[in-house]
């Protein structure tokens, strides 16, 4: 009985990965709160990096970037920084992380006025590394 309910948590989440996978170009996706929908782009990015995808996790990364933008919640300061950390880890790995760099700076002079501390540090690194 164990086994079977693992098997349809499984299921699930293989079903949900895959709907997500489809749909992560859209603005809103069906999972619920703003948060989740940036929580599951990040997981999808960081997949793609892990499968040396770089032009797909960068493209993935830019659309949370944007959702977040568009919504100022202190909620999504950690998953912002990971996300940006995603962004640049493509361009980087690209070779492009230069093209960037005015995006970066933004994005750190907002973090600063915020005293977002963990997207600061992240950005401050990756800026240190263009």
């Amino acid at each position: 009985r164990r086994r079977t309910r693992r098997r349809i948590k499984r299921r699930k989440r293989h079903r949900l990965m895959q709907r997500l996978r489809r749909r992560h170009r859209a603005s809103v996706l069906c999972v619920g709160s703003l948060m989740w929908t940036c929580f599951f782009r990040l997981i999808l990015a960081l997949l793609a990096l892990d499968a040396y995808r770089y032009e797909e996790a960068t493209t993935i990364a830019e659309d949370a970037v944007c959702v977040m933008e568009s919504e100022d919640r202190h909620t999504l300061d950690v998953i912002g920084a990971r996300v940006y950390y995603v962004l640049a880890r493509g361009y980087q790995a690209r070779g492009e992380l230069v093209s960037i760099r005015g995006r970066l700076l933004g994005a750190l002079r907002t973090a600063t006025l915020k005293r977002d501390e963990c997207r600061e540090g992240t950005l401050t690194t990756k800026l240190l590394r263009a």
